[in-house]
């Protein structure tokens, strides 16, 4: 068998079996036996991402993520399994998932599809931009100070690029592999599928709608799963927080299991800082946790949510100098190998205005009156469609939370319901790109559909009929999303566009001309046009003329770079 096909089937055989190993380890340890309220095969799984996700960033502070770093990791999970073998007697995880042969099939076909896009060489701009280039490092060195001023876009420092380094296998035979993308959303889609169902009452489920919003959120991302981006698995994870209160919501559980959705929102801050605004969902279990005095819990929760985010504030510290970039108004710490704060700035004020759909970053303090129908008519159809949608049903939604309040309502789908109308509003001010905001637009439409359902005024002129009809309509929809899904790769990817590529071995990264100069010694690669150097030529950078204004700290690139005095 080739060698690049048993790395890629490694990796999508190991990565199921090492995050749950790891999740339900962890899952044990810090609910104890409060365990059965999250014994899920689903929370086993993203947890153990969580894990592993802050165990790459932990080593790569001390060394490079490779061998040794994937050897440590396999003992770990080893050691999970043992643990848990001496210690568990409840017989496994419960799994709650529909058991019918169609809907195990429609996995099937949608996880094959999943794994050819998967194999396609990788599409997204960002790739060649930076991810590549950041994940080389990690995998040569894990970090090294003042890395962004060799390529400023490595200050953005997704957790997420530590976790693709630490499964990449570049190892075996010096190819980087891009699986974990693909390994994630095979992950979701079982999830969605295996867990959707119609609930007696004969009611639409907020959970269900949000299911069926993220498995066409897939049709969107498909031709990037191959890439390391960070869009997919920050807001992946922000669909699986959703529907998992959701779904808490329903069974009426207590707020304790809320309380590890708010750490899955610490880490996909970690992956994508645009996520942040959904730990305000912290406010819920926290309240909740407080009023019936379980100290205990709430000190265990600030822990690991402390664990969760310390490694990314301090390679944050270590490649940029500021402790969250590109926001250098927080400076705390005086290192030799700070950038530059007015980079931070303009680099801030770019994003704003290429978001805003212009690329004048002199307007970037414009109002919200001035840029938004510039904007409005930048963006396809399809989002100005799903933006008056949102807006619409965001009003709806205020109306019936406020209702809740004034009947003296707690409910967590209300906590959900106002984080999601934030996270819209924010999205909208700070940039509004469509790749960020398409989960924002899904989020609103869907609770404020499910919340509306359940209103008893409503129910009285609205025949149950349509409940099951409309609940008909989601399943056959679900359906077709996967199991098109599975044979779009042939339809469009591989005829259309990867007709060269291999099917079954993953193809490696993409070349690119380029030119070198060199630094104190040291050969840098740089782009013969545009700004894209891909995976293969290291360490390298998007302009040459960078090379001008920094330097090495010491004798070679470990030591890092600062800029010239």
């Amino acid at each position: 068998m080739n060698r690049d096909l048993r790395c890629d089937k490694l990796f999508r055989e190991t990565g199921f079996i090492y995050t749950y190993a790891y999740g339900r380890a962890g899952i044990k340890l810090l609910y104890g036996k409060a365990e059965n309220l999250l014994r899920t095969w689903d929370v086993y799984v993203v947890c153990g991402m969580m894990i592993l996700t802050v165990y790459a960033q932990f080593l790569s502070l001390f060394f490079r993520v490779g061998l040794a770093a994937f050897i440590i990791v396999s003992i770990g999970a080893v050691l999970c399994i043992l643990y848990l073998v001496s210690t568990d007697s409840a017989g496994g995880s419960k799994v709650e998932a529909d058991r019918s042969k169609l809907r195990n099939a429609i996995v099937l076909v949608g996880t094959f599809g999943i794994l050819l896009w998967t194999n396609i060489v990788p599409q997204h701009y960002d790739t060649y931009l930076y991810h590549a280039q950041a994940i080389r490092w990690i995998e040569e060195y894990g970090v090294v100070p003042g890395l962004a001023n060799l390529h400023f876009r490595f200050a953005y420092n997704s957790a997420f690029l530590s976790l693709q380094a630490l499964f990449s296998f570049v190892w075996v035979n010096g190819r980087s592999l891009h699986t974990v993308n693909g390994f994630i959303v095979v992950f979701m889609l079982g999830y969605a599928v295996t867990s959707f169902r119609q609930n007696r009452k004969k009611e639409i489920q907020t959970s269900s709608l949000l299911k069926l919003g993220m498995l066409a959120y897939f049709f969107y991302i498909s031709v990037h799963i191959s890439s390391p981006n960070t869009d997919i698995p920050s807001l992946l994870l922000l669909f699986y927080i959703c529907i998992k209160w959701s779904e808490f919501a329903e069974r009426k559980t207590s707020a304790l299991p809320y309380g590890f959705l708010c750490l899955l929102c610490v880490y996909a801050a970690t992956i994508k800082l645009s996520t942040a605004i959904f730990v305000i969902l912290t406010v819920y279990p926290a309240w909740d946790l407080i009023q019936h005095k379980q100290w205990k819990q709430i000190r265990n929760h600030i822990i690991v949510g402390i664990l969760v985010v310390l490694p990314y504030l301090v390679r944050n510290v270590i490649i940029s100098g500021f402790l969250i970039y590109p926001y250098p108004e927080i400076d705390f710490f005086n290192v030799d190998w700070k950038m530059s704060k007015q980079t931070a700035y303009t680099d801030r004020q770019e994003i704003i205005a290429w978001a805003r759909g212009n690329q004048d970053i002199g307007r970037y303090q414009e109002s919200i009156n001035e840029w938004f129908s510039e904007w409005f008519m930048s963006i396809h159809v399809l989002w100005r469609i799903l933006f008056v949608i949102a807006i619409i049903t965001a009003m709806v939604l205020l109306t019936i939370i406020v209702r809740d309040i004034i009947q003296h309502k707690n409910r967590p789908e209300d906590t959900l319901g106002v984080v999601s109308i934030i996270g819209v509003i924010f999205w909208l001010l700070s940039a509004p790109l469509p790749r960020y905001g398409v989960v924002y637009m899904m989020f609103v439409p869907c609770i404020t559909i499910g919340m509306s359902t359940h209103n008893d005024i409503l129910r009285k002129y609205v025949e149950n009929k349509i409940y099951v009809r409309l609940n008909k309509a989601i399943d056959i929809g679900l359906m077709c999303v996967v199991v098109l899904y599975g044979v779009c790769y042939f339809l469009y990817g591989h005829f259309a566009q990867c007709g060269t590529q291999t099917l079954f071995v993953q193809n490696d990264y993409q070349d690119y001309d380029i030119i070198e100069e060199g630094i104190d010694g040291i050969i840098i690669s740089g782009a013969v046009e545009g700004d894209q150097t891909g995976y293969r030529p290291f360490p390298a950078i998007p302009y040459s003329g960078v090379i001008k204004s920094i330097e090495l700290r010491g004798d070679d690139l470990s030591e890092g770079f600062r800029v010239k005095q």
